[in-house]
């Protein structure tokens, strides 16, 4: 019981020193990788990443259901001065957020069956506009549709607690 209240006041105060570790050790594609021990830890997260991106921008995000992909995204939009509700697009397979300086579009393609549905939705049209920053979940499922520029978030459980996460970002620009 001790550690696992301890535990995470410990990374969380290591935190700055795991970022600089990171940049240190880069490899090739990875831009940053964190470990989050709370959703709380996970906005700082976001924090970070928000200034990383641009208009035309195109974000991938991997994990397995649960591990927070929509959260993440939700976070960063949030940051960003969405004032209206943030939810997953689970069901609606694209939503569109605006905060007067961006235009988003965040995408969860885990419902998509074949390329048809891929063209139907306008996919191919949002991703060519270059005065957004697009956010795609389960983005194998449009793999002949993406860019070959693109960051790469990839959320990992941990088995360190309930809501721990690896979270490695990659630039493929």
């Amino acid at each position: 019981l001790i550690i696992t209240l301890v535990l995470p006041l410990i990374f969380n105060s290591l935190e700055k020193y795991f970022y600089i570790f990171t940049l240190k050790v880069k490899k090739e594609k990875v831009e940053a990788s964190y470990i989050s021990f709370s959703p709380n830890g996970t906005r700082k997260i976001a924090k970070k990443i928000l200034p990383t991106l641009k208009n035309g921008d195109t974000v991938l995000l991997s994990g397995d259901l649960g591990a927070g992909k929509s959260e993440l995204v939700r976070a960063i939009l949030k940051i960003a001065g969405v004032k209206k509700e943030i939810t997953s697009p689970t069901f609606t397979i694209l939503n569109e957020y605006e905060t007067g300086k961006n235009l988003f579009y965040h995408f969860d393609m885990y419902r998509i069956k074949d390329e048809d549905e891929v063209i139907n939705i306008g996919f191919t049209e949002i991703l060519d506009n270059k005065n957004a920053i697009k956010f795609i979940e389960w983005p194998e499922k449009a793999n002949n549709f993406l860019p070959t520029k693109y960051k790469k978030i990839t959320i990992e459980k941990l088995e360190l607690g309930k809501n721990t996460r690896n979270i490695v970002i990659e630039n493929y620009n």
